[in-house]
């Protein structure tokens, strides 16, 4: 897999898209997982884990121990920062990597991400279009 970036020569920045919900603390170290089984396997790119960035910027929060997402009780407003946080970052990557389908009965912000990267492909980003790629796909 080759990132169609316009520098070949420099560091690519991946977005890592998974499911938080059901446990958000097991999601999330499985997707620090993937993220450095990504990183293994390409050098040349450095995988956000949204999660840890978002959230740990935020608020410092990288666990949810015994919580499931509905237990997280973030507020509308810290939601609302989580999503804008992530926004300013998708609009900054070069390759979205879903960890799972972006359906939305799987992962509503997986489906989000997936959305939100389409729309910055048919407008700011239309010069130089995000990749998108399954975490499948980086590994093999």
């Amino acid at each position: 897999m080759s990132c169609k970036c316009k520098n070949e020569n420099s560091i690519k920045l991946g977005y890592l898209a998974y499911k938080f919900s059901g446990d958000p603390t097991e999601n999330t170290k499985i997707a620090r997982d993937m993220a450095l089984r990504i990183m293994q396997k390409h050098p040349d790119i450095w995988v956000i884990v949204p999660h840890f960035t978002v959230d740990g910027l935020l608020d410092g929060t990288v666990e949810w121990t015994g919580k499931t997402d509905k237990q997280c009780k973030f507020t509308k407003e810290r939601r609302l920062l989580g999503g804008l946080g992530s926004v300013m970052i998708i609009s900054k990557i070069d390759i979205l990597i879903l960890g799972c389908e972006p359906e939305y009965a799987v992962s509503s912000g997986v489906t989000w991400e997936w959305v939100i990267t389409h729309f910055l492909n048919r407008s700011y980003r239309k010069d130089n279009p995000i990749e998108i790629t399954t975490y499948e796909e980086m590994v093999k």
